[in-house]
């Protein structure tokens, strides 16, 4: 599996299973996707940054949008 793999194409997941798999990260994590994630992450590399800097892991994904992060802002306060 290759770490810039798209969700949807690459990995052969149906937007249901993408969707099943944002719920397990939020659960798992304790952070929140804001609606457009599937707009804004494409590839399982992404997906894995988001979740972290959401965590407060990670510096802010340079590949989301400005008006993306502030929503991400808005639901995870540890999102820097």
């Amino acid at each position: 599996l290759k770490r810039t793999a798209v969700l949807e194409t690459d990995i052969g997941l149906s937007i249901d299973q993408v969707e099943a798999i944002l719920d397990y990260i939020t659960e798992t994590f304790e952070i929140r996707f804001p609606a457009g994630t599937l707009n804004e992450v494409l590839k399982l590399e992404e997906l894995c940054l988001l979740a972290c800097w959401l965590k407060g892991y990670y510096k802010q994904p340079t590949f989301i949008s400005d008006a993306y992060a502030g929503a991400c802002r808005a639901v995870n306060p540890s999102a820097q």
